[in-house]
């Protein structure tokens, strides 16, 4: 039969092993947000000069000649 103490670690025990996971789990997902946020910065300028080359080029996005 477990005693009141002994009740008492195992709650000091699983509470520090949730906190430990929480934490875990918060820092994976805030580093795979801030990965996400980059390379969708990255797409967009990698878009931004595609637009801006094809434009200068006379194609894609220019008017055609008549």
């Amino acid at each position: 039969m477990l005693y009141h103490f002994e009740l008492q670690m195992a709650g000091v025990v699983l509470l520090t092993a949730m906190a430990a996971g929480a934490v875990s789990l918060w820092l994976k997902r805030r580093r795979e947000r801030i990965e996400g946020e980059a390379q969708a910065r990255a797409d967009a300028e990698r878009r931004a000069r595609s637009v801006a080359d094809g434009g200068m080029q006379g194609g894609g996005y220019s008017h055609p000649e008549k």
